[in-house]
């Protein structure tokens, strides 16, 4: 029953992938519209009726089965070495960054200048780098999780730090779509600790309603860049000022 369920999510996957409704499927069909609704819902598909649904997917029965036994990401990272990669092709990088967003190639495509040669080289690229498994036509699964996080001072973090974190902070923060916060105080070690795991948690929040909306078209999204940063830290200018501790 569990692969049963797994194979029907699957196929919706895959319809919803392809832009196939339940009203278009259903005309393909030679069914009623609710007719099909009730068929997903009860789970009761004939051997037939799942041929002709591969049949309009352009999917075998196998390549679909094979697709709902491995349907769950696998890695939370990626190694140094590709993270490394990524950084020398400011283009891969970038298709691999709006994948990992739940972009499709098309989406890319239509958004920036990547051609259709150009994209299919880069997606065979992740592919091999198992960041992404190439599929028919095109299509994509992700072979990254949910916990996906680039690599503790890697290769991208050094290079968002280096690159990226100055031109974020360095532009104006005053239009209603933007907000920054900074607050200074001594406070004791305690306070700070219960300070991160809350900021940890806004992070948490942020994936989780990145993940909600990953379906919903890029033309209703905007980018966005979240950064929490809290430590201990004391103004260079203000140090020279400090008395010196007796040993």
């Amino acid at each position: 029953m569990a692969h049963s369920r797994k194979l029907i999510q699957t196929i919706k996957q895959q319809l919803k992938q392809q832009g196939i409704t339940y009203k278009q499927l259903a005309k393909d069909l030679h069914l009623s519209e609710s007719a099909v609704k009730q068929m997903f819902a009860s789970g009761n598909f004939t051997l037939r009726r799942l041929d002709d649904i591969c049949d309009i997917l352009g999917l075998s029965f196998s390549y679909l089965a094979n697709l709902a036994d491995n349907s769950a990401p696998q890695k939370s990272e990626i190694p140094l070495a590709l993270e490394q990669q990524l950084i020398e092709q400011p283009k891969l990088l970038l298709v691999a960054y709006l994948l990992i967003d739940n972009w499709q190639p098309d989406d890319i495509q239509s958004f920036y200048t990547v051609d259709d040669n150009e994209m299919l080289a880069l997606l065979i690229q992740l592919d091999r780098m198992e960041i992404i498994e190439l599929q028919p036509n095109n299509r994509i699964r992700l072979l990254l999780n949910n916990e996906f996080k680039w690599q503790p001072n890697g290769p991208i973090e050094r290079y968002f730090a280096a690159q990226v974190q100055h031109e974020f902070l360095s532009q104006d923060f005053s239009a209603d779509n933007a907000l920054r916060v900074v607050r200074n105080a001594t406070i004791t070690a305690q306070s700070l600790s219960d300070l991160q795991i809350r900021l940890a948690h806004i992070g948490e929040v942020f994936s989780e309603i990145s993940h909600k909306e990953k379906h919903l078209p890029q033309r209703n999204k905007m980018g966005v860049t979240m950064m929490l940063a809290i430590r201990h830290w004391e103004y260079s200018a203000f140090k020279q000022f400090q008395r010196k501790q007796a040993d």
